[in-house]
């Protein structure tokens, strides 16, 4: 459990988070300082927020940081069934993979074990009324700092203040 003045810290920067997405009209900005302050939070270097998009047929990287050229703001991918993604979005809650070579909630692409991809964070975001919008998800090639809930870790704050 965090420590008085680490939860300070945390509840500072959500707060800083929330001033910022209350005050700027840039949605890349706003998704951006989230995905930076997550992957900072969580100790993977990155993160990156997934868009819904074609009537929930694909999903798009609409903002992140720690990738490299050609993934944010250009790669859309197809949504398929039985994806970490899907998975999310259709339970409604933050889901933590500690390790995702013992995952049987959902399928793993190769290319995230290849890519020695350990452990998987997806936080669904919903626009009013319900409609999912997308994620906020960061992967990494060690534990999520904390093993905690996402809730516990920041993941959804950031989420729910976007």
């Amino acid at each position: 459990m965090p420590g008085h003045e680490q939860m300070l810290q945390r509840q500072k920067v959500l707060a800083d988070f929330g001033e910022l997405a209350l005050r700027s009209d840039d949605l890349d900005q706003i998704l951006a300082e989230a995905c930076r302050l997550v992957g900072d939070a969580l100790g993977t270097g990155r993160a990156k927020v997934l868009e819904i998009q074609q009537d929930g047929q694909q999903i798009f990287v609409r903002a992140g940081i720690g990738w490299g050229p050609g993934i944010v703001g250009h790669l859309r991918m197809p949504m398929k069934e039985h994806t970490s993604e899907t998975f999310a979005i259709e339970a409604g809650v933050p889901e933590i993979s500690q390790d995702i070579s013992k995952e049987d909630r959902f399928e793993v692409p190769p290319i995230m074990k290849e890519a020695g991809v350990v452990a998987l964070v997806n936080v669904p975001v919903f626009l009013p009324g319900g409609r999912p919008y997308g994620l906020l998800q960061c992967r990494g090639r060690a534990r999520v700092r904390g093993g905690g809930s996402p809730e516990q870790e920041g993941g959804a704050g950031f989420a729910a203040a976007g």
